[in-house]
């Protein structure tokens, strides 16, 4: 069975779920496509190589400490 990673809750009371992906893995991305089709009410996000490399376009990494 999937379980993502983070299940995040927000002060406005939605929740969101979040999935950290140093590499993809087929069986992953499956995984991620069965959680959408059975779960389609509930909102996951990846957080992959891409994530943070938009993060670091927009100049984030300047605020953290140490980042990678």
């Amino acid at each position: 069975s999937y379980t993502p990673d983070f299940k995040v809750y927000f002060s406005d009371d939605h929740i969101e779920y979040h999935e950290v992906k140093g590499y993809d893995y087929p069986k992953g991305k499956t995984a991620r496509k069965r959680f959408a089709k059975y779960y389609p009410h509930l909102k996951l996000i990846l957080i992959d190589e891409e994530f943070f490399k938009a993060l670091k376009r927009q100049g984030i990494d300047s605020l953290i400490e140490n980042w990678e």
